[in-house]
């Protein structure tokens, strides 16, 4: 990693990886926690969506990071 890595990325992050499909509960409630307890990266996984859900499931979960980094 470059000088000028370290100094964008900061170590070590903690990254949520979800899933719709195996979620115990309600994500976005679950993803608002996670973020205000520290977690740095949310990725998206979603495969039995596509198009206009998909972006409203990824704008429902954007919105609950928002919360929980507030």
């Amino acid at each position: 990693m470059t000088q000028d890595c370290r100094a964008i990325v900061r170590a070590p992050v903690l990254c949520l990886v979800t899933d719709l499909a195996t979620a115990p509960r309600a994500l976005d409630e679950a993803i608002e926690e996670c973020v205000a307890a520290g977690v740095d990266v949310v990725q998206v996984r979603a495969r039995s969506l596509s198009g206009t859900k998909l972006l409203a499931h990824t704008e429902l979960i954007l919105r609950a990071a928002r919360r929980g980094a507030a």
